[in-house]
């Protein structure tokens, strides 16, 4: 589930391969020490409230800091925000082309 919820929010997105393979390792026994409590609530009833969902989210970026230091996690309206731009800027350097 707390996978599930990294990769919905867009934590994931900025990270590199060999990151996102050190993040699925590391997130069982963080979540296991950070929010065993969303776990057994999970387990027992299929049901996450928001508190505990909060609990995983905050155990997953603790994880994404550990795998990936220097990169932020920015979530998904951020990452689309960027790409926006970087999509826009291109375009407009199509219009600075000189015909041949």
């Amino acid at each position: 589930m707390a996978l599930v919820l990294a990769v919905q929010s867009g934590l994931l997105d900025p990270l590199p391969l060999p990151a996102l393979t050190a993040f699925r390792k590391g997130l069982s026994d963080a979540i296991d020490r950070g929010a065993p409590d969303a776990v057994r609530v999970i387990q027992n009833s299929g049901t996450l409230d928001d508190a505990r969902r909060q609990a995983l989210g905050d155990t997953t970026a603790t994880v994404h800091k550990w795998v990936h230091p220097g990169c932020t996690p920015r979530g998904r309206r951020h990452a689309m925000t960027e790409r926006l731009a970087d999509i826009n800027a291109r375009i407009d350097g199509i219009g600075q082309l000189r015909p041949w």
